[in-house]
């Protein structure tokens, strides 16, 4: 009866403590045990902004209950251009944000507007056309202009700070980023700087049409984006690096499966 009493009082006493660590200051997250880790440097956008972000995500909560998920939603939502690698928690107190910055790949316009999308397909800025037409001047900046055909978009669809709301083109940049990058295109400054425009036929079988640059003037045409796109996009972007194709210019490359179901590239002359 009296080790049930002990164990009884024992457990209270553990309750009381417990309360108080929780509630002590030393658990609570406050400005100055929040860090920005950057994995790449921070580009313009996002340069001399760690103060601002991380004042959008202290609220003095407890480390223990801190809820990371809603400060990643928070950050990207009010920063389009950061992207949330994921947020360390580091006890008593500390919160540390691993972020990199995202990067404008692609274009869409809608009415007089051009919104500017990252390789995920998330919104991160709109531009009238001198806006637009001003990236251009610097290097390696302009995004690939999309096309769409056969499908009607609305400015509502195009919230920034949030993914488009076309889920079947978001899918199909998604894939295009994963073949470029598969195919050394790593960074949105190789991409950009090797082609130059996206058109997207949307029907019964779709098509993508991936333009180089002026300089080769070859168009990238791959059927049926449904199938395989990423694997159909790194095999066109290897017959264009080809000994055989290098020196080509002004010619359209079809990429498809045969009988057989292989990969194949058909070369005609523009």
């Amino acid at each position: 009866m009296k080790n049930k009493r002990l164990i009884i009082l024992l457990s209270i006493f553990a309750f009381i403590i417990l309360i108080v660590v929780l509630s002590s200051t030393v658990f609570t997250v406050h400005a100055t045990s929040i860090s920005v880790e950057w994995h790449i440097s921070p580009l313009q956008f996002m340069q001399g902004q760690d103060k601002e972000i991380v004042g959008e995500i202290v609220d003095k909560e407890n480390i223990i209950f801190y809820d990371k998920n809603q400060a990643i939603s928070t950050l990207e939502e009010e920063y389009p251009y950061i992207k949330v690698l994921k947020i360390e928690k580091k006890f008593p107190n500390k919160i540390i944000v691993h972020a990199t910055e995202r990067q404008e790949q692609y274009a869409i316009k809608v009415n007089e507007k051009y919104y500017v999308l990252d390789e995920e397909g998330k919104v991160l800025n709109s531009y009238d056309q001198s806006g637009f037409d001003a990236l251009g001047a610097t290097p390696n900046r302009r995004p690939l202009v999309v096309s769409i055909s056969g499908m009607t978009i609305e400015e509502s669809a195009m919230q920034i700070g949030k993914y488009a709301e076309i889920s079947r083109v978001v899918t199909i940049l998604k894939n295009l980023s994963s073949g470029l990058k598969n195919s050394g295109y790593t960074e949105t400054w190789q991409v950009i700087n090797n082609f130059k425009s996206v058109s997207i036929e949307l029907g019964y079988v779709s098509k993508l049409s991936l333009d180089t640059n002026a300089e080769r003037n070859i168009t990238l045409i791959i059927n049926d984006v449904n199938k395989n796109l990423s694997a159909k996009v790194r095999f066109g972007v290897g017959l264009l690096n080809s000994s055989r194709l290098a020196d080509k210019t002004n010619c359209n490359l079809t990429i498809s499966y045969n009988s057989e179901g292989k990969l194949i590239g058909d070369r005609v002359d523009k």
